[in-house]
């Protein structure tokens, strides 16, 4: 019984993800999700109270999610001093594996690649998935990009420069080719865009 309530619940959060995508928060209403279900709306209330309710659930599972699949993927962690020993070892082979997992995780996951696109929508609408947004795909990732770096010119491992603006150059790209896999599929492309980027920024800056 646990697991079958467990499930519809889960159920629940990724039919209703896909319809946030689409059409926004406000474009979706309970019985739209029902309906996609195929379930009563009295039954659905009986996981969750409200829209409201999904909402948070799915932006809390996001949090879980997130860190769980970063783990998975074996980018290296924690301190930035030790990160930036850890990056600035690696072969180019290793970063573009990164750059690519990164780039498949936002684009071709499921929940990943309905939540961004969701974040996407309502960013400026709703003051959380706006945080989020800057948190995973903006200012986040460009502050946390510029440290590394720092931390990497100061070790040897980078040339000497604006570690704000490298960010930038790193992951621009990066951030451009999602849209791209959104707009025509060529996800292929797009993968092999990111690796010759790596390549050719990895030639750049190392020192």
């Amino acid at each position: 019984m646990g697991r079958s309530t467990g499930n519809t619940k889960e159920k629940i959060l990724s039919e209703a993800l896909k319809l946030f995508a689409d059409r926004g928060y406000d474009g979706v209403t309970v019985r739209d999700i029902a309906d996609r279900l195929g379930i009563r709306q009295s039954s659905l209330y009986k996981h969750y109270q409200s829209k409201q309710d999904i909402f948070q659930s799915i932006i809390n599972r996001m949090d879980q999610e997130y860190e769980r699949r970063m783990e998975a993927m074996g980018l290296p962690d924690g301190e930035f001093s030790q990160m930036a020993d850890l990056y600035g070892q690696a072969s180019i082979s290793d970063m573009q594996t990164y750059g690519k997992e990164i780039l498949r995780y936002w684009t071709e996951d499921p929940y990943a690649s309905a939540f961004r696109r969701m974040m996407m929508l309502e960013q400026y609408r709703n003051s959380d998935l706006s945080q989020m947004y800057r948190q995973y795909l903006a200012d986040g990732v460009i502050q946390y990009m510029a440290n590394l770096f720092s931390e990497m010119m100061d070790k040897g491992y980078f040339k000497k420069g604006d570690p704000e603006q490298m960010a930038i150059q790193f992951y621009a790209p990066i951030f451009l080719m999602m849209t791209v896999c959104d707009g025509n599929g060529q996800k292929e492309r797009a993968k092999k865009l990111v690796e010759d980027h790596i390549k050719q920024f990895g030639e750049r800056y190392s020192a």
